[in-house]
Order: C-alpha cells, then sequence, then structure tokens
C-alpha cells in the first residue's frame, strides 16, 4: 500500500469553515445535538493556488473497447537482466523486457494514453503493474516526473499514481506503474465508502491546486483508480472489504492538465472549474447515499457555483462529516 506520511506547509489566512455553534434540524441521521449543515452559508472563494496545511488523511474485467486494455503476461522476467527494476526493492521485474515484447506483439501498444494492464506472472505473485504510453514531448508527462519527486511523493494528498519504472523508446516513453483498479471495483457496500472517497478526491485537488496544476477531469469518475493493495489479484476484489481495509484513491488523467510557475488571478477560472467539476462529480453520486445528500447540499451548492476554492471545500466537507451521527456511515447504500 501507499505510504501515507504527515507533512506540514504554512498557512495562509482563510475562511474559517467549521459548522456553527448553532445549527437546527429535525433530521433524525444529524448527531444528538439536534444540528445540521444545510444552512451554512456559502463562504467566499479565496486563496488558489497558495500552500496550506498539510493534515493527515485517513487511509481509507477490462476490454479493449473501454478505456482499458488488458495484457496478460505470457512469460517469467529474467531476474539477472541489466534491465531489471531498480527503482524497486520488492519485486524483481523487467519492465524494459515486458514493454518490449508488448510492443512486438501488441500493435495496439502505440496508441498513447491508454493503461495496458500486466497482470501477474503466476497465480501467487503479486507483481502486477500498469503501463502508460506518453510522447516524450507531452506536457502530461513534464507534470507526471516533477509530482514523482521525492517532496511531492510524500505528500500524503498526491493523487498521482506511484511510477516504479521509466522504459524510453524512440521519442516515446513507457510509464510503469503501481496496479490499481476501476474507482469502484470492488463496489461500494456503504455510505463510509462513499464518504472516504469524496475525501480523498477533494484532497487530491486541494495538493494539485496548491501545486499550481490546472485544467483536470474532475468531472468524471472515469479519472479515478484506487490501490487494494499490492498483494490483491483480479479474482479477488469482488470479495475485498474496503471498509475494514484502508484503500487509497489516485487520479490517472493530466492529459489536458496545465501547471503554471505560480498562481495569477488571471487563471482563477481554470481552479474555479475544476472544484465545479469536482462539485457535479460528488453531485452525481449523492443519489447512492440520500441519507447524507441534504446534509452535503451546501458544500455542493458552493463548489458548483464557485464560492469555493479546493481547500475550503476539503474543510467544509470534513464539517459536515463532524456533525453526521456514526451510525450513519455503516448505513447500506441505495443500488
Amino acid at each position: 500500500m501507499s505510504v501515507h506520511l504527515a507533512k506540514r506547509f504554512p498557512e495562509p489566512p482563510i475562511a474559517d469553515l467549521s459548522p456553527p455553534d448553532t445549527i437546527d434540524d429535525t433530521d433524525s441521521s444529524s448527531t444528538s445535538s439536534g444540528s445540521t449543515v444545510e444552512d451554512i452559508d456559502v463562504y467566499p472563494l479565496c486563496n488558489f493556488g497558495h500552500p496550506l496545511q498539510r493534515m493527515v488523511g485517513v487511509q481509507g474485467a477490462f476490454d479493449e473497447d473501454s478505456e482499458f486494455m488488458c495484457y496478460s503476461r505470457y512469460s517469467a522476467c529474467s531476474s539477472d537482466s541489466e534491465s531489471s527494476i531498480t527503482s524497486s526493492a520488492i519485486y524483481d521485474i523487467d519492465f524494459e523486457g515486458i514493454v518490449d515484447d508488448y510492443l512486438a506483439q501488441q500493435p495496439l501498444m502505440n496508441e498513447s494514453r491508454k493503461l495496458i494492464m500486466v497482470q501477474p506472472s503466476s497465480e501467487d505473485s503479486a507483481d502486477a503493474f500498469m503501463i502508460k504510453h506518453l510522447p516524450c514531448s507531452c506536457s502530461e508527462l513534464r507534470i507526471l516526473e516533477e509530482l514523482k519527486d521525492d517532496e511531492a511523493r510524500l505528500d500524503p494528498w498526491n493523487p498521482m499514481p506511484h511510477i516504479l519504472s521509466t522504459v524510453k523508446r524512440d521519442n516515446d516513453v513507457y510509464l510503469c506503474m503501481e496496479r490499481l483498479f476501476p474507482y469502484n471495483h470492488p463496489p461500494f457496500r456503504t455510505v463510509a465508502n462513499y464518504m472516504d472517497f469524496f475525501k480523498q478526491v477533494l484532497e487530491g485537488l486541494t495538493f494539485l491546486h496548491e501545486n499550481n496544476i490546472t485544467q483536470l477531469s474532475y468531472h468524471t469518475t472515469d479519472s479515478f483508480m484506487i490501490d487494494i493493495g499490492r498483494g490483491s489479484r483480479k479474482s479477488t476484489t469482488d470479495s475485498f472489504d474496503r471498509t475494514a481495509y484502508p484503500v487509497r484513491y489516485y487520479y490517472t488523467d493530466f492529459e489536458h492538465a496545465r501547471k503554471f510557475d505560480s498562481y495569477h488571478p488571471s487563471d482563477h477560472a481554470l481552479f474555479e472549474k475544476d472544484v465545479r467539476d469536482c462539485g457535479l462529480l460528488i453531485s452525481s453520486l449523492l443519489i447512492h447515499i440520500p441519507r447524507v445528500a441534504t446534509k452535503l447540499k451546501s458544500l455542493v451548492n458552493g463548489m458548483i457555483s464557485g464560492g469555493f476554492a479546493a481547500d475550503d471545500s476539503r474543510k467544509l466537507f470534513e464539517a459536515l462529516c463532524k456533525s453526521l451521527d456514526s451510525s450513519v456511515f455503516d448505513a447500506p447504500i441505495v443500488p
């Protein structure tokens, strides 16, 4: 699983998003004090792009017609290959050899930006990974290279998948990344599953914005994937209980992303659109958790209307979670 370490950044003045001390509410799913959050005012948008104080986060079949392609490894890797992995101390995988073998047999490998799923070499092994093909000159590669640097990689809110090895061929790069699954595979089962997903999505957006990365695809769940542990195989994911074990969500689509050297007010609309798209994403999933949908109304409305920055949204979300009775999180979802 991913390493989660605490990191602190200087914190500028920001809007106070704590819930009011006294709030009227008659909903049975609220706390014992009868508080609600539906009437919390929309706070002003502020401080896009500024570094913020980091808080420790709570860890929480593909086919060729889909966005993902599936590839079954047909031979074991040579352990004495000169191109064997040096970036992983766990598995001895010949990434360069696997990429070359795949290129020789699969012309579709030349389609850029598709994720190719390399299956384990045996039923009991955990050496599966993903390959992403990018042109060397693309801006997406430059962003991914920056986000994998040590300082950024250790940040617990960094939503970029871990890169295990980089294989360069001519004018293209093949990124070998940790094995991930679609964000909802295994399926969500409880309210807590959705709330953990929302929390990590907001933390990831905050991280990207404070690093001046914007123009993201946060409007669709297709951009998110889940890490349920290196030892997990496709045959076991349906029975995996994400409530009992921590999971980590990652953002995988930086194709149209842009990184600015510093935040400028003229770029405000791009950051605002990311937050709006994220609000629409959360809103589209609330149908599955009606017990908290009304509670998150103020959050979603603020994000969609342009009233919140990414970290404002994250802070309000955590405040709203604290106003919910703990029993709500164990409630089953609506199919």
